[in-house]
């Protein structure tokens, strides 16, 4: 029998948020004059982190050697945000606040992404640790 059905649904559907957010954000940063692409191009690798949940979610037993990796990235992209909040975050505060999306864009990194990347990857230790104690028994 397999743990945690429920959590692991919750974790994909969190991540198809998380993209449909990162993919709106970028659309709300980028002027008129500059192509969707450049933007396209960072936030489509984390499309991998939907597709692993996705897997987790409809065969955990086949695919739990994703757990590993799935916390080792949401490590990178925690590390990433909160770097980006502390270096770069001023200057596209400024740059923003032309356009009018600080109130969305600076709030939404921190909270969404970071709080919810922490509870993702928690989630999946919390689910991984569950298939190695069933593995035992």
């Amino acid at each position: 029998m397999e743990r945690y059905p429920f959590l692991r649904t919750l974790l994909c559907v969190y991540e198809s948020l998380r993209v449909m957010f990162l993919v709106g954000i970028c659309i709300l940063i980028k002027s008129e004059y500059a192509f969707l692409f450049p933007w396209a191009a960072l936030f489509a690798p984390g499309v991998l982190f939907f597709l692993m949940a996705l897997f987790l979610r409809l065969n955990f037993s086949m695919y739990n050697s994703y757990c590993p990796l799935y916390i080792a990235g949401k490590g990178i992209c925690i590390f990433t945000a909160i770097s980006w909040v502390f270096f770069a975050g001023y200057n596209t505060i400024n740059e923003t606040l032309i356009i009018g999306t600080v109130y969305v864009l600076t709030p939404g990194i921190l909270i969404f992404l970071v709080l919810g990347e922490i509870l993702s990857a928690g989630t999946v230790y919390l689910i991984m640790k569950s298939g190695k104690h069933m593995e035992v028994e």
